[in-house]
Formats: structure tokens, C-alpha cells, sequence
């Protein structure tokens, strides 16, 4: 899969300031993009608009990381 950036920064310019793309990571057979937006309803219209599929948007709980790794980390899964 190509990721035309300047696109996506143009459709996300057009859609205004509510939403922000901050990365995506590339698989073999997907794509996982990480946004701030307030809501999926604008993540669902940046792939309409940018022409690439999205399927499922969840949001972040809680990013963990080596920095994190002093502080205990608790989830809900169900």
C-alpha cells in the first residue's frame, strides 16, 4: 500500500482543525493510523474523503511505553 502523505495532509486540512493525523504503520496487508479527532465519525470521513478503507476505529485508553515503565498499568479487557 502507498501512502500518499501531502494527500492525507490536504484532506485533513480540508476537513479543519477538529481532526489530526499523527502516524500510521504499515503491514504487509494493513494499515493502522493514529489520529486526534472528538469523535470516529471524522476518522470515517477522512477515509472516505483521502479513498482508503477503514473498517474499525477504537480509541486509546492509555499509551504505554518505556517511560511508563515504573508506573503500573491497569486494563479493562473484556
Amino acid at each position: 500500500m502507498v501512502v500518499d502523505s501531502p494527500f492525507v495532509n490536504k484532506v485533513i486540512a480540508d476537513l479543519g482543525p477538529d481532526i489530526r493525523w499523527l502516524q500510521s504503520h504499515v503491514t504487509q496487508d494493513k494499515l493502522y493510523c493514529v489520529y486526534v479527532a472528538p469523535d470516529a465519525d471524522i476518522i470515517f470521513e477522512h477515509a472516505r474523503c483521502g479513498g482508503f478503507p477503514a473498517t474499525r476505529v477504537s480509541q486509546v485508553s492509555r499509551v504505554i511505553d518505556p517511560s511508563t515503565a515504573d508506573v503500573p498499568v491497569t486494563a479493562d479487557v473484556a
